[in-house]
């Protein structure tokens, strides 16, 4: 067996191995990166969340006048319809 001819059949048989590592590795970074931006997203939405809460205890509620249902139309009243 010749030297270069053990070379190219090492690397062909770690090449594999090296790709699944690499794919592995991969992979463990994209969840970690992943869980930093949910972190980082909680956490904004809790300090928006405390300060509308804040703002709310202040300012209170604005009490709205509730419009009226009219009706609109004809109404029938029960002697009507027995004619």
């Amino acid at each position: 067996m010749s030297r270069s001819n053990f070379g190219t059949n090492l690397l062909n048989a770690i090449l594999p191995f090296v790709g699944i590592g690499i794919f592995i590795v991969v992979i463990i970074l994209a969840v970690i990166f992943l869980s930093y931006i949910f972190i980082i997203g909680a956490l904004i939405g809790l300090v928006l969340f405390v300060f509308a809460f804040i703002k709310q205890l202040f300012t209170g509620r604005k009490k709205t006048k509730v419009p009226q249902k009219t009706q609109h139309g004809r109404t029938y009243d029960y002697d009507d319809l027995e004619k």
